[in-house]
């Protein structure tokens, strides 16, 4: 097969010999396109810029802003990507939806070697504090629960990544035929990278699938406090990037989520102190009443948390159509009509089938709606106008501010005010 004939080929051909780079923003652009599906959107790919470069350009608002003008603009000129404005997304203008995982997997070792080798030189990247990244095993290719049970280290390929020696790591499972993906483990490095291949190893599904020769370290595992930690029991974790990854095995972490996702887990395996950026996340202690209609008086005082519970983001699908009929596909806060990045948020936390009413609920865009669970944004009932934390009102939801929402056609399905007024209580705004 000719490159010309492959759009694939070509594109690889680009990542490895024609990208001229002054920086690792082309190909951390790239690679985090490739990772989410073939479209991302510019705060991820800033996100991600940032902890590759150790914040050295400035905050999360000083690298969205980088994206727009270095990598983005580059690859656009060159025909590589194309961004929307109006979801602020960029987009892969060639198919990959096609490829196979090891083609997929091929274009993300290219960006990685190129990201490696750049920030080799010292000129990007720094070397010495602890970093944090999530290993994703497919239960398809990787018995890794039998594996965390039954050896206390492991090799894992590095996928260009920088792990060093006492880089701490989160092991995630994908979906299983239990239904459930998340956390089973926890792991932290402790070998300098080897190119070495993982021959005999009985977890492999494929027993071949250990032979390829490829740069690894050795994982101490560590298994989690209270056991696996699913999406399903702890929405929050889809907020992470390996969560909505589509390939790839090595994710960054960043440390404020990393603290979240100690928190959950009650703490590091080995009870050492790690960092809790909040110190004030609390687990839900109020349950509902069993009333036959919603009634957010039947909710107990949860004033204490910071961090609301994220409900469910599937699993519900009665409740998220009957939102989706009564705000007519559009988010209530930003008008937002992509069906595939709705979803149904409660106002007051979901515990159970009667807060699944649909004046608890509104139909809000996927990052919208974690703002919400989070207490950054809320609703001023008096004029049914939209206000934020103040650490919002400066970057990209700024505009957020004061902005009235979308309403129901019919008063009947209006978002309980009650509950609105309950939620900004909490969130403090």
């Amino acid at each position: 097969m000719t490159m010309a004939s492959n759009p694939l080929d070509t594109f690889k051909y680009f990542i490895d010999h024609q990208m001229q780079m002054r920086a690792i923003y082309q190909p951390v652009l790239i690679r985090t396109v490739i990772q989410m599906g073939g479209s991302a959107s510019r705060s991820v790919v800033a996100k991600e810029i940032e902890l590759e470069d150790s914040g050295r350009m400035g905050d999360q608002t000083a690298y969205e802003d980088i994206v727009m003008k270095l990598p983005g603009q580059v690859l656009e000129d060159r025909g590589w990507v194309s961004f929307d404005r109006i979801t602020d997304e960029y987009r892969l203008t060639i198919d990959i939806t096609s490829a196979t995982e090891d083609e997929v997997n091929a274009l993300i070792r290219s960006c990685e070697l190129r990201i490696k080798t750049y920030q080799a030189t010292g000129t990007s990247g720094v070397n010495g504090p602890r970093k944090y990244f999530a290993l994703f095993a497919n239960p398809r290719v990787y018995r890794v629960e039998d594996a965390i049970a039954s050896v206390e280290q492991d090799l894992w390929v590095t996928k260009g990544r920088d792990l060093a020696i006492g880089d701490r790591l989160l092991i995630w499972r994908g979906v299983g035929l239990d239904g459930n993906r998340g956390i089973v483990g926890f792991g932290e490095v402790v070998s300098p990278p080897q190119i070495t291949d993982d021959p005999g190893n009985p977890y492999w599904v494929d027993p071949l699938a250990g032979s390829t020769t490829e740069e690894r370290v050795l994982v101490k595992y560590l298994p989690p406090k209270n056991g696996p930690l699913w999406t399903e029991e702890y929405p929050l974790l889809q907020s992470l990037s390996v969560a909505r990854a589509r390939g790839g095995t090595v994710f960054n972490i960043s440390e404020d989520d990393w603290g979240h996702v100690i928190h959950l887990a009650r703490g590091w395996p080995e009870n050492r102190p790690e960092h809790d950026p909040t110190g004030q996340m609390h687990e839900i202690q109020g349950e509902l009443e069993a009333l036959g209609e919603f009634d957010p008086t039947g909710v107990e005082d949860a004033r204490t948390r910071i961090y609301r519970q994220i409900v469910l983001r599937s699993g519900q699908p009665v409740f998220r159509q009957e939102l989706l009929d009564v705000y007519e596909g559009r988010c209530a806060f930003t008008g937002y009509d992509f069906t595939g990045a709705l979803e149904a948020c409660h106002i007051v936390p979901y515990q159970g089938p009667d807060t699944n009413h649909v004046t608890n609920g509104l139909l809000l865009r996927a990052d919208i709606h974690t703002l919400f669970d989070l207490g950054k944004i809320s609703i001023r009932t008096s004029d049914m106008t939209l206000v934020i934390a103040d650490e919002l009102k400066e970057g990209s939801y700024g505009h957020l501010s004061g902005s009235p929402i979308t309403l129901p056609i019919d008063p009947v399905a209006c978002p309980n005010v009650d509950a609105l007024n309950q939620h900004r209580e909490l969130a403090g705004l």
